[in-house]
């Protein structure tokens, strides 16, 4: 079976290409500008009770795999994936699998720009360097070692408020003096923000 797989992975991959290369993509218009989205992320598959090579907990608390899976369009048409075990972090491989994932929009020649978007798990410095250059990306911030209240600071100083409950406040905006990984080697990446502070409760506690 391991000789089958390394002999026709990539005779796969061209087949999923030619297909791909003949859909039409569902697109997101942002402000004047028009992108194909591509999402990548870790979906934990359930296989509990079993003795499969590589099921292990993942970080949903069940016991299975952590594949890896890059969808493009709104409709999801599967642009590539891999199979981990269910321990493995999310961002164990990410560069090498976004490697192949902007390999794989090449080969496509969209006809427009893609918009890859990452989560969180994804948010760090060695990922700035293997997305692909001729296209945009967005990707969630990190924040479990970030002050809260700073944001707050940030938002009422740079920021727009807008309508909200009595009681709550909503900042919007953005930032640019921030780099990947706050190296001070590297390009600032804009930041685009959301920052609630909340006064009192629905019920006006």
């Amino acid at each position: 079976m391991d000789e089958i797989f390394q002999s026709h992975h990539s005779l796969l991959e061209q087949a999923n290409n030619q297909l791909l290369k003949i859909r039409t993509f569902g697109t997101l218009n942002i402000s004047d500008m028009t992108f194909t989205p591509v999402d990548m992320d870790v979906s934990p598959l359930v296989n509990s009770n079993i003795n499969k090579e590589s099921v292990s907990r993942t970080y949903k608390g069940d016991d299975g795999f952590a594949p890896m899976f890059a969808y493009i369009g709104t409709e999801g048409f599967m642009l590539a994936n891999e199979l981990h075990p269910g321990a493995q972090q999310a961002q164990k491989g990410m560069p090498e699998f976004l490697d192949k994932t902007s390999s794989m929009l090449k080969k496509l020649k969209l006809k427009r720009s893609a918009w890859v978007r990452l989560d969180a798990a994804h948010d760090t410095e060695i990922n700035f360097d293997h997305l692909p250059e001729e296209h945009y990306f967005i990707i969630k911030r990190l924040l479990r070692k970030e002050c809260p209240e700073q944001w707050l600071v940030i938002a009422k100083r740079t920021g727009r408020q807008i309508e909200s409950r009595d009681g709550k406040n909503i900042y919007i905006g953005e930032v640019h003096h921030k780099s990947p990984g706050n190296n001070e080697n590297r390009s600032v990446v804009p930041i685009s923000y959301k920052v609630t502070e909340r006064l009192t409760g629905h019920d006006g506690n």
